[in-house]
């Protein structure tokens, strides 16, 4: 079996040869395209790509006009977006895509874990753990957010944790109360919030 190939989409050069060199020396192997036009070519390769690391301001137009090919790929490989000009509108509508949202610059560390989490599919970002130890949410109420954000409902849920819907109920009211939210919709765009406002360097 072969590395894991990560395709990684951005216009700034010296970004792309920084991403490329974390990347290569964690055992993945990278292209690169450096426009939404060389992004499409890309996406075309014959060969499957583990995950997409993609800018979404470009040269030639918005990389997130990239989304529809990716996610018309077999196998779908996971995205993760760097960016530094989202708000928490557009992150919570990533999130709800299943994409990984990485504040601008980013450093190497969180980069390679947020690749580890899309290659193995399990598409919580590295940064949940650290809103769940801010907010002093439980291990029982951290995995309920864990499973929320990767898009299980509360049925699925309570299955998973082996427990009863209503049970999955009142771990939400925790969160909620913990957090200062009245709905799921506003956790998540806290946690969306929370982890813009982190200041990474290169």
């Amino acid at each position: 079996m072969g590395l894991a190939r990560v395709l990684v989409v951005e216009d700034e050069p010296e970004l792309r040869r920084a991403y490329r060199r974390a990347l290569t020396q964690a055992g993945y192997a990278v292209g690169e395209a450096s426009s939404c036009a060389d992004g499409e070519l890309a996406l075309r390769d014959c060969r499957p790509w583990a995950a997409v690391v993609l800018d979404l301001k470009l040269g030639d137009g918005d990389g997130s006009s990239l989304l529809p090919a990716i996610r018309k790929l077999r196998p779908t490989p996971g995205v993760a977006v760097i960016s530094g000009h989202a708000d928490a509108e557009i992150a919570l509508d990533l999130h709800h895509s299943g994409i990984l949202l990485l504040p601008k610059p980013v450093k190497a560390q969180l980069l390679l874990s947020a690749l580890a989490s899309l290659v193995s599919n399990s598409g919580a970002p590295p940064f949940l753990e650290s809103f769940a130890e801010a907010m002093r949410l439980s291990p029982r109420e951290r995995e309920v957010l864990r499973l929320a954000y990767l898009r299980r409902t509360s049925a699925e849920i309570a299955r998973e944790l082996g427990c009863a819907p209503a049970t999955v109920g009142s771990h939400w009211q925790r969160i909620f109360h913990k957090c200062g939210c009245r709905s799921q919709r506003d956790v998540f765009a806290l946690l969306a919030q929370s982890s813009h406002e982190v200041v990474l360097d290169g």
